[in-house]
């Protein structure tokens, strides 16, 4: 029975991610969050659970993505479907939140296939870009800082479209949140992320995703020595 604890696990995160899709459509952004927020956790539980348990298997990992690609894939394109049709953009051109998506799923198949992923992420890793874009809606419902004016001109969704698809496929490698020890040194870039987090929660609270995002490219880019990774 222990063998299939990660996969229930994993399967949480799927369950989770589709109730995400229904409350997006009903407009409970609060709802979809918390949906999110416990898909996420699952996933990082899942992994964990096959180490301790003894229980990795090939099927457990394809069943990781193949969740993933419905709470971080699916989900983050019909936010930026959403976000289209709020900025008036016409169909079909509305339709094109959905190359996130596309760009999410290929992501994907690049890292089940990449056997170079250890210390560092290369390419920014789909839950964070579901992230960045799932935090934009709540800033749009939340209205932060009179910001969904900004958020929902076309030109910007389109540029975040090209961005972060982009970004998930580049060959720079990006910090992760892995601790090899509790010590502040060869961890000072990972501790300065958690603390701007947290001040960053103080203040937006819910609409908050986005922006911790954002400081994260940004450290990397400033602080993080990116190398690519060898052909």
């Amino acid at each position: 029975m222990k063998r299939h604890i990660p996969n229930i696990i994993t399967l949480i995160n799927l369950f989770c991610g589709c109730l995400a899709i229904v409350f997006m459509f009903e407009g409970n952004y609060f709802a979809m969050l918390i949906a999110v927020i416990v898909a996420e956790i699952a996933d990082l539980l899942d992994g964990s659970a096959a180490r301790a348990l003894n229980s990795p298997s090939e099927i457990g990992g394809d069943l990781d993505s193949l969740a993933d690609m419905v709470t971080f894939g699916v989900l983050p394109g019909i936010a930026m479907f959403q976000m289209l049709e709020m900025a008036e953009v016409a169909r079909p051109f509305s339709y094109l939140g959905f190359v996130v998506t596309a760009f999410c799923c290929l992501r994907l198949a690049i890292y089940n296939n990449d056997t170079r992923e250890g210390d560092n992420f290369y390419g920014l890793p789909v839950p964070s870009t579901a992230a960045f874009i799932l935090g934009l809606i709540l800033i749009v419902d939340t209205e932060v800082f009179g910001l969904q004016t900004f958020i929902l001109q076309p030109i910007f969704l389109f540029a975040v479209i090209a961005l972060f698809s982009w970004l998930m496929l580049t060959n720079y490698a990006m910090f992760n949140l892995k601790f090899s020890s509790s010590s502040w040194k060869g961890n000072e870039i990972r501790y300065l992320f958690i603390i701007i987090g947290l001040a960053m929660i103080f203040v937006l609270k819910w609409a908050v995703f986005s922006f911790i995002i954002a400081s994260y490219l940004l450290l990397s880019l400033i602080f993080f020595e990116p190398k690519k990774k060898k052909k």
